[in-house]
């Protein structure tokens, strides 16, 4: 017998990933996992979480399928500038989010360049967004990848997702779901559907 085992909204919160995450059984190659998005913003380890994912992502390809949710969005639209830099400065509260991709030295190291700047929004975001870059290529090319796919799995029986579909198109809930739906739908419906719709399974107990 095969189990889908299901985490979501880690936002950064490493430590507690790690100790759900015994619960899960992945030497039995038939059982799979699911992360369903919300990785980053929040806890003090978000890219700390993002190594560990990609790690077990790229250990178990087979065993692992990861969705984003609409924090994982934000974060990456903001690195790629696809929208406002305030947008995401204003959501990262204390900078968590972002001082987790560097070491105190290199925080303190970007925090120095800032001086020399006149301060403006822009100046501030484009440098720390440069030194991310910079320092973990890898890891985001591969966030990027994941940034690319779908925001839902489908079995014969479920759907996966990090917010919602619109359940009122039925059959055609694939075309009909605005792409913002599968992140950011807010509230949930309640109602009969075709497939069990599962959403937001378990979070990450803090």
């Amino acid at each position: 017998m095969s189990n889908i085992y299901v985490i979501s909204d880690i936002h950064g919160y490493y430590e507690q990933m790690v100790d759900s995450l015994k619960n899960v059984d992945l030497k039995n190659q038939e059982n799979t996992i699911l992360f369903l998005g919300d990785f980053v913003d929040g806890g003090r380890d978000s890219c700390k979480v993002l190594y560990y994912i990609k790690g077990l992502f790229e250990r178990r390809p087979e065993q692992t399928t990861v969705l984003l949710g609409n924090h994982d969005e934000m974060f990456l639209d903001w690195l790629y500038s696809k929208i406002d830099e305030l947008q995401w400065l204003s959501q990262d509260k204390s900078m968590r989010t972002v001082k987790s991709f560097f070491t105190l030295e290199e925080y303190r190291e970007v925090l120095d360049r800032i001086q020399s700047t006149s301060g403006s929004y822009d100046e501030i975001s484009n440098l720390f967004k440069a030194a991310i870059k910079k320092k973990h290529h890898d890891l985001l090319e591969w966030f990027q990848t994941i940034y690319n796919q779908p925001r839902y799995l489908e079995t014969a029986r479920q759907i996966f997702v990090h917010a919602g579909i619109l359940e009122e198109a039925g059959d055609l809930w694939k075309h009909g779901t605005p792409q913002e739906y599968f992140t950011n739908k807010y509230p949930a419906e309640v109602g009969f559907f075709i497939k069990i719709l599962l959403q937001v399974i378990f979070q990450v107990p803090r």
